[in-house]
């Protein structure tokens, strides 16, 4: 097979031409040797002077910045429960000396009751609770549980309506009155009640 020549073929110099390929190779050459120092140059700049560093300075900062909020957060919390914790101490603190009052007004209320109504059975009543609702407000309770009044009340009620009870020390008081007992559902003791009460 044969040769195929694609365009005339140059068996000789040019003598321009050589110059001025010389002069392009050696302006490349300087330019490449320029552009060397110049990546050489920028390429070790100091290292706070670069964008990566401080990007890496930024999500450093960003880091701890996650960090401190979310520390802060959980102090929040804990302050927060403590003084939750402190709260439910003072409402638990409130609610036992409410309870305690009511106990204490409940456990005066059962000591008036029960003085009264020992008092009023030995003065034979005839209804101990007619005489506890008519004299309650007359008789005391110190907090050391001593009742005081009880007595002195049933005297002043035994004078004023004898015929709440059924005898005196000398006999029947309604005998010895003259007038005969009341009964205990009759309109006469609800009478004497009311006049007892002021109603």
């Amino acid at each position: 097979m044969g040769q195929i020549v694609l365009g005339p073929q140059r068996t000789g110099t040019d003598p321009k031409r050589e110059n001025h390929m010389s002069e392009n190779s050696t302006e490349q050459a300087t330019a490449t040797e320029a552009t060397e120092n110049t990546t050489e140059t920028t390429e070790s700049p100091a290292p706070t002077e670069t964008v990566e560093f401080w990007k890496s300075k930024a999500r450093e900062q960003e880091k701890r910045a996650k960090e401190n909020a979310a520390a802060a957060k959980r102090v929040k919390e804990i302050e927060d429960a403590s003084k939750s914790e402190q709260e439910r101490a003072a409402e638990r603190a409130t609610a036992a000396e409410q309870r305690a009052q009511e106990l204490g007004a409940k456990y005066s209320g059962l000591l008036k009751r029960q003085a009264i109504g020992d008092a009023a059975s030995k003065a034979q009543a005839v209804s101990v609770n007619a005489v506890i609702a008519l004299i309650a407000d007359q008789v005391d309770v110190a907090d050391d549980g001593t009742v005081t009044g009880a007595d002195d009340a049933i005297k002043a009620l035994m004078k004023s309506d004898p015929e709440l009870f059924k005898t005196t020390p000398g006999g029947t008081r309604d005998a010895a009155a003259g007038r005969t007992p009341v009964a205990l559902n009759s309109d006469a003791l609800e009478d004497s009640l009311r006049r007892a009460v002021g109603a």
